[in-house]
């Protein structure tokens, strides 16, 4: 399980909640602020919102996508 899965199923789980995900809805003066898995670089925005929206990780699916176009599956 690579990072993003994992941070995935503990926000689907709650184990993580959005200040720590991203700092969205962070208070002012929580270390959330600075201390979150974007800002520390665990993961970047787009897939903290992908996350949050239950979706795949934009990575892997760009990834996939430039395979199959290579592969000649994206014609």
């Amino acid at each position: 399980m690579d990072k993003y899965d994992e941070i995935a199923a503990r926000y689907a789980d709650g184990g993580v909640r959005d200040e720590q995900l991203d700092g969205t809805g962070t208070p002012e003066g929580s270390v959330y602020l600075t201390r979150n898995y974007v800002a520390l670089g665990a993961i970047t925005q787009a897939q903290a919102d992908a996350i949050r929206a239950g979706a795949a990780d934009p990575e892997k699916a760009d990834m996939q996508a430039a395979i199959e176009i290579y592969e000649g599956g994206g014609q």
